[in-house]
């Protein structure tokens, strides 16, 4: 369920969310298709399944928030471009 549209959000969270925007996120299709990995050197590869699901997971949450601030240009959440997973000592 995306965040906009979760009844279980607090109301100081559903306040801040009221002015959001939502644009359109990237289809799973296209997560699915084009995931990759960067690893410490650089190299791209495919991502790891765990990966992909995590961004599958997150664009269907977050993808396509948009919110504007006091100045410059509004604060865009999801997967823009190519869906890209960096690999780390950390995981």
């Amino acid at each position: 369920m995306h965040i906009l549209d979760d009844p279980a959000v607090g109301r100081r969270l559903r306040r801040f969310l009221a002015r959001a925007e939502r644009l359109d996120p990237m289809p799973e299709e296209t997560i699915r298709a084009e995931a990759r990995a960067v690893d410490a050197a650089g190299r791209v590869g495919d991502a790891p399944a765990e990966a992909v699901e995590a961004m599958v997971r997150f664009e269907h949450r977050f993808g396509g928030i948009a919110y504007k601030l006091i100045v410059g240009n509004p604060i865009t959440y999801g997967l823009r471009r190519r869906p890209t997973a960096r690999v780390t000592q950390e995981g």
